[in-house]
Order: C-alpha cells, then sequence, then structure tokens
C-alpha cells in the first residue's frame, strides 16, 4: 500500500478520535492558540469565529465572530423588547384596575356581584335540565308510541344541549373567579396592602 493511500487514513484518525460520536464538531482557536471542539458550540467559542466540521475533519461551513455576536444581541435585543412591551401591559392593566375600583371592597362586591349573576345562569340551566329529564321520565314509565319515542328523543336532545350549556358556563364562572382573585392579589400590592387608593 502506498504512502498517498494511508496518509488521508491517518491525518484522520489523528485528528478525530473514534470515542467521539456527534457527526460533526464545532472548533475555534483561542487567544492563546489553543483549538476547542466540542459536538455543540463551546462556551469558550461564544463570540469568536468558529467552524463545524464532519467527523472526517472536512470544514463544512465558517461562521465569522461578527455573525455570532449579531445573532446574539438580535437575541437579546428581542427578549428585551417583547419584556418592555409586556411590562407596559401590566402597567396598562395596573391602571385600569386602580381607576376602575376606589377601594377593596368596591372591587369585591363588583366581583362577587358578576360571580353570582354567572351562578344564577347556571342554575337556571340546572334547573331546566331536571324539568326536561322528568318529562321524559315520565313519558317512559308510560307505553312508547311513535309519537311518544319523538317526544322522548327531542328531549334527549334538549338535556344533552343543557349539560353542555352548563358545562360551558361552570368552566367560564371558574375562569372568571381565579381572573379575579389574580386581580384581588394584585390590587393589594398595588395599594399597600391596605386596599385604599388613595393611600397610594
Amino acid at each position: 500500500m502506498t504512502l498517498s493511500v494511508l496518509l488521508p487514513t491517518i491525518v484522520g484518525a489523528v485528528y478525530l478520535p473514534p470515542v467521539l460520536a456527534s457527526e460533526t464538531l464545532t472548533c475555534c482557536t483561542l487567544a492563546s492558540g489553543r483549538s476547542v471542539c466540542a459536538d455543540n458550540l463551546p462556551k469558550a467559542c461564544k463570540g469568536r469565529s468558529y467552524v463545524v466540521k464532519d467527523r472526517y475533519g472536512h470544514v463544512l461551513r465558517r461562521i465569522k465572530a461578527e455573525s455570532s455576536l449579531q445573532g446574539e444581541k438580535k437575541s437579546r435585543r428581542k427578549n428585551d423588547e417583547q419584556s418592555i412591551a409586556e411590562r407596559r401591559r401590566q402597567m396598562q392593566r395596573d391602571m385600569a384596575l386602580i381607576e376602575t375600583y376606589p377601594s377593596l371592597e368596591s372591587l369585591k362586591k363588583t366581583h362577587n356581584e358578576i360571580l353570582a349573576s354567572m351562578q344564577d345562569n347556571i342554575d337556571s340551566a340546572k334547573e331546566s335540565m331536571i324539568n326536561a329529564e322528568t318529562s321524559r321520565d315520565e313519558l317512559k314509565k308510560n307505553e312508547i308510541t311513535p309519537i311518544s319515542k319523538k317526544v322522548i328523543d327531542e328531549y334527549d336532545a334538549v338535556i344533552k344541549e343543557y349539560k353542555h350549556i352548563i358545562s360551558t358556563r361552570q368552566t367560564e364562572h371558574d375562569q372568571i373567579q381565579e381572573r379575579f382573585e389574580r386581580e384581588r392579589r394584585r390590587y393589594l400590592e398595588l395599594t399597600g396592602g391596605n386596599g385604599q387608593v388613595d393611600k397610594l
């Protein structure tokens, strides 16, 4: 076997130890001149130019330091913008909360009235469903005729619809209740725990 045939194999074996399972390596050169490589971008390579190589040592692509830094800066800028936007939204919610309720008692009163109204709607739907079930069950006690069968089927459809309405309204009630609880806690934070806007 000639040296020209052996050389690529030797070079490859020396450059990339067989214990590395990754198909690619990311490498960069530190200020000291030492080369650092890893399956993913090493921490020491952040902000530096680096290359991505295959398992044979062939360079697949080169990344300039400017590109790496610009990507990090762009990501940080995006996160900062999102954070600022969220803080602005929170400030708007806080102002609306304070302007709507002059005291914690007024907040609780309004919240309780809304929840009570929602509960009344749920109870009304439950009552209507029970009446429909009672009427249907009375029909079932008698001999089933084609006409009564049709009426029973209609009652079943109505009862099914009431169940859906009750479930939906109950979910909405619970969600609103949770939101009100968050608003109550936030109101106390904004008013220093005394529940009075004029003490801000």
